[in-house]
């Protein structure tokens, strides 16, 4: 208490503490820890046997059923020799394999790795290797690329590496999936045995996660049982999720937001969670209709698309309760065309791979300020401040660094102590490089990150800010703002714009008619370039320094021009 008064402090309306006139601030309440994934699992099939776990097309899975899934593939990970604090890499899409062998892997106390469907060569051998995985459990192709064939030719490099699960068509010293799930009745008994023998604690290492990020140097992101587990609890309490919730789980299960929020969410509130092949805007309103979803789960570019999907109207959409956006922004125009189409509240979120959501909006938030925030600190006492470049806190309302303090922060990035050393310091405190403000209330509005402002003759650009308007452009379906060199401002900017289907033609004329009445001059774009489609992290997020690099060798050579 002496602390908090020398401090300054206040307390804001019973929800969270401030610092007088400092972009500080804390949530309240405390999330229980103490639980691991095959708590949270046995909990849910203790109290809802018989209760849908998993939808995915025609199949439909209870938690008894699932419970049984994960204990015969655990019985046979053990059998294989793979034991307490192994990692085990997950390369299969979404679906109720990747699930069964998701629990499978954290009931027994090993360390799940969750790869992307969509790496290839490059980025398995990296996680593969760094990870030092024992065993693999991977679908044989996606589409038309062969992960069998890739794996067969990969395999001697991998030292570690010994055993190679498959579900789907196998080779030599591969073990078919199916082969491991095969009914024994003592299935259960013995992985509680080795349970007993090797109990798995809360704080354990539940996963690494893998992700690039925008940066394009691959992390492995530590956490644990706890973290992960006390993050989703803070979601479904501040989302006020009940059992007879149905999620929509459209973004990868692959991702950090797939680890720490798709799986673990519904089992902790024993509801339902409908996964699919595809998240194809008429395929998600299908599952919509037809397993009654009511909180759907994905980026805003998905909802856009679901928005302007031409059958959209020929779908009952009313079970839907509420739209949980992770992972970009979104405009105030797409948030007022989403809830009067879908008529459910809307939450708002703000997070890193490296700590989970930081800030979440409220159910009673109204629309006019949901727009421009991203949320307080969530429930649990979660701490957010601002910073300069000293690291001193600054004023409500003035752009700076967001650090974040958190029960759901990892542990630090996987082998890699000067990434660790750079992002965790010694108080607790985590930064991801994220720029931003606070007001008065508490609430967190994110502009974009340190390495991604435009600085144009002196004055600064955040990028988010121009986006966020050329999302409501009616021939643009994307956009993404970077700089580039100028031999007179130092920085002119870009906007790399992903036309509308049906577009042939985005002038830069069309976008500075577009802005000019909104921002001021210098912010609007000096040029345009339309692309197809943009390079993109694991989670969907715009990997703007390949926008940076390909723009810089286009201009390179007429910076330093002669005057």
């Amino acid at each position: 208490m002496k602390l908090i008064i020398e401090a300054n402090c206040l307390k804001g309306n019973g929800e969270e503490t401030m610092y007088n006139k400092k972009s500080y601030a804390q949530s309240e309440g405390f999330i229980p820890a103490g639980m691991t994934a095959g708590d949270y699992l046995d909990q849910a099939v203790a109290l809802a046997p018989n209760k849908t776990a998993i939808i995915f097309n025609d199949r439909q899975i209870t938690y008894l059923q699932l419970y049984n899934l994960v204990n015969q593939l655990a019985e046979s990970l053990l059998n294989l020799g793979i034991r307490h604090g192994d990692r085990v890499a997950l390369l299969l899409p979404d679906g109720p394999e990747f699930i069964i062998a998701s629990q499978a892997i954290l009931k027994i106390g090993a360390v799940k790795v969750p790869l992307h469907i969509n790496f290839r060569e490059l980025e398995l051998k990296f996680a593969l290797l760094h990870s030092k995985a024992r065993a693999i459990i991977m679908t044989s192709n996606i589409e038309n690329f062969s992960f069998v064939d890739l794996i067969a030719r990969l395999r001697s490099q991998f030292p570690t590496l010994e055993h190679v699960i498959v579900k789907g068509r196998t080779k030599a010293e591969m073990i078919p999936l199916r082969q491991l799930l095969a009914g024994d009745d003592d299935a259960k008994n013995l992985v509680e045995k080795y349970i007993h023998d090797h109990p798995v604690e809360p704080d354990d290492i539940a996963a690494i996660v893998y992700t690039s990020g925008t940066t394009g140097i691959p992390k492995g992101i530590v956490h644990t049982h706890n973290t992960i587990h006390r993050l989703a609890y803070s979601s479904n309490y501040m989302r006020e999720v009940g059992d007879n919730e149905v999620w929509l789980g459209m973004l990868p299960l692959s991702s950090a937001c797939g680890v720490i929020y798709v799986e673990p969410c519904p089992i902790i509130s024993r509801s339902t969670l409908v996964l699919s092949e595809s998240y194809a805007p008429e395929i998600v309103l299908k599952s919509i209709q037809q397993c009654k979803v009511t909180s759907p789960v994905g980026m805003p570019l998905f909802f856009i698309k679901i928005l302007e999907h031409p059958n959209f109207f020929d779908y009952d959409i009313t079970s839907v309760r509420n739209i949980y956006f992770c992972g970009a922004v979104a405009a105030k125009e797409i948030l007022v065309e989403l809830q009067n189409k879908f008529k459910c509240t809307l939450t708002i979120t703000y997070g890193a791979s490296e700590y989970g959501h930081a800030t979440m909006t409220k159910l009673t938030d109204p629309l006019e300020v949901i727009h421009k925030i991203s949320g307080k600190p969530i429930y649990g006492g979660v701490e957010v401040k601002i910073v300069n470049n000293n690291r001193r806190i600054v004023s409500h309302g003035e752009v700076g660094e967001i650090f974040v303090r958190s029960f759901g922060s990892a542990l630090r990035y996987w082998r890699d102590p000067d990434r660790t050393e750079s992002s965790f310091d010694e108080c607790g405190w985590v930064r991801v490089h994220d720029l931003g403000f606070m007001d008065e209330q508490g609430n967190i509005t994110v502009v974009g990150r340190t390495d991604d402002i435009i600085v144009r003759g002196g004055a600064s650009i955040y990028p988010d800010e121009i986006e966020s308007l050329l999302y409501a452009h009616p021939k643009v379906a994307e956009a993404s703002i970077v700089g580039y060199p100028d031999y007179e401002l130092g920085e002119k900017t870009c906007a790399f714009i992903i036309p509308k289907a049906g577009v042939t033609k985005i002038t830069l004329e069309d976008i500075v008619s577009f802005l000019k009445n909104k921002i001021v001059g210098y912010k609007i774009p000096d040029k345009i370039k339309i692309v197809p489609s943009f390079p993109v992290t694991t989670s969907g997020i715009v990997q703007k320094y390949k926008l940076r690099e390909t723009l810089t060798r286009e201009v390179n050579g007429n910076i330093y021009r002669v005057k």
